[in-house]
């Protein structure tokens, strides 16, 4: 059984490196980075974590993973909670000098939570809820000497539709 394992271990070593050895020799970049979000229709600011991979085969083409927390509302008596979870596509359609545009599309999965407290005569309650639905938008870099700032505005279709608002920076990484 250990040898099984030993082996699983070097063949999954073995992948990684070939794998990284690809990557290097396609020369892929990573920007990760992240910034301030704005939902209209929660009317909250929130902050945004995210990652682009650019595809070696055709550098028009992005891939990348985003999460936005947004602030919660606490209010007399309770508090809201709402935040997201996408997987985007991006299609570079402009390029000139430090100015680049693209287009956005992906997947959002949304929760939201609501707690109300309690009181002498009542218990507190809290409720959830989370949908998925589809992101459509666009957004433009300006390359710096640090990286790129961006900004971004997307819509979110689905339960909890809002257009969100976003800016920030991204740092790229060779690998």
């Amino acid at each position: 059984m250990k040898s099984i394992y030993k082996l699983n271990i070097s063949l999954a070593l073995i992948l990684l490196a070939f794998g990284l050895m690809a990557a290097t020799e396609a020369n892929a970049q990573i920007k990760a980075g992240g910034g301030l979000a704005y939902g209209t229709n929660i009317e909250r600011l929130g902050i945004q974590a995210n990652g682009y991979y650019t595809i070696p085969a055709n550098e028009q083409i992005r891939a990348g993973l985003e999460y936005t927390y947004f602030f919660p509302e606490s209010y007399d008596g309770g508090s809201s909670r709402f935040s997201e979870f996408n997987i985007n596509g991006n299609y570079l359609f402009y390029e000139e000098d430090e100015i680049s545009a693209y287009a956005l599309g992906g997947i959002n999965h949304s929760t939201s939570s609501v707690n109300v407290d309690g009181n002498e005569f009542f218990g507190g309650m809290s409720t959830s809820g989370s949908s998925t639905g589809l992101n459509i938008g666009g957004g433009a870099e300006y390359l710096a000497d640090f990286g790129s700032l961006y900004g971004e505005l997307k819509f979110v279709i689905s339960d909890f539709d809002q257009l969100v608002l976003s800016v920030g920076t991204r740092i790229p990484f060779d690998i």
